[in-house]
């Protein structure tokens, strides 16, 4: 118990009192059953635009293009191949990025609407047409103290421009702050909050974005969290 306490000590202090609470409910729980889980996601918002990530000269190092459902890379992830065909069945893109023929990095992207595999719920995005959903995104090791990271995201918002996509929308654990870091210096901004506690199919969900409370004791039952970027991000109708 001392040493559990000492690790959780930490936590304490890099997230805030409430926060650090979570976190170690989230570490506890899953000792005490298998079947009980907590989930804190920030809900996040980027904006798509054609403002250059990095300089030519480093861009231009890299290629990122979709990857197909048969491409022989997808064998490199580390998900299994059910839950890479569950994406693909639900309309997600995969944009790899690649430095001199090897694959250093992959995002997923979902337009419309997406299912989280973690938790039940459904994330409806607006405007309808020209927002994606992204997540799953993974730079290799040994290519993470490069520009692997900024070069993806380089090349996906040039890729998301010529789609007509304006806005990209990402959930985050609360507990990850290097990828909130990073998210953050690419433009990201939060729009809320949510925490689901699973109890074996039990679900329930506490939010700061409509519906805000969602209790479900079936697996099929899930709610829908409608996601829109703050007013001032859309433009003034006319």
């Amino acid at each position: 118990m001392g040493n559990l306490l000492s690790r959780l000590a930490g936590p304490f202090r890099e997230f805030g009192a409430f926060s650090g609470l979570l976190y170690a409910a989230s570490r506890v729980l899953p000792m005490l059953s298998p079947r009980l889980n907590l989930y804190v996601y920030d809900l996040m918002v980027q904006p798509v635009t054609g403002k250059a990530l990095l300089p030519q000269r480093l861009s231009q190092a890299f290629s990122v293009a979709p990857i197909g459902p048969e491409a022989a890379e997808l064998g490199l992830m580390p998900a299994p191949r059910s839950v890479i065909e569950g994406r693909f069945a639900q309309g997600s893109i995969c944009l790899g990025a690649w430095r001199g023929g090897q694959l250093t990095g992959y995002m997923w992207l979902c337009p419309s609407r997406y299912d989280e595999d973690e938790v039940r719920c459904r994330y409806q995005l607006l405007p309808a047409g020209q927002s994606v959903f992204d997540f799953d995104v993974h730079i290799f090791p040994e290519h993470r103290l490069g520009f692997a990271f900024v070069a993806l995201w380089n090349g996906a918002n040039h890729w998301l421009q010529d789609q007509g996509v304006k806005f990209s929308f990402s959930r985050i654990s609360r507990f990850n702050v290097a990828s909130r870091r990073a998210h953050t210096r690419l433009g990201c901004r939060r729009l809320g909050s949510a925490a689901f506690l699973r109890a074996g199919q039990a679900q329930v969900m506490v939010a700061t974005v409509s519906p805000y409370v969602d209790i479900s004791t079936r697996s099929t039952a899930s709610p829908t969290m409608n996601l829109q970027p703050p007013a001032s991000d859309l433009p003034v109708s006319r």
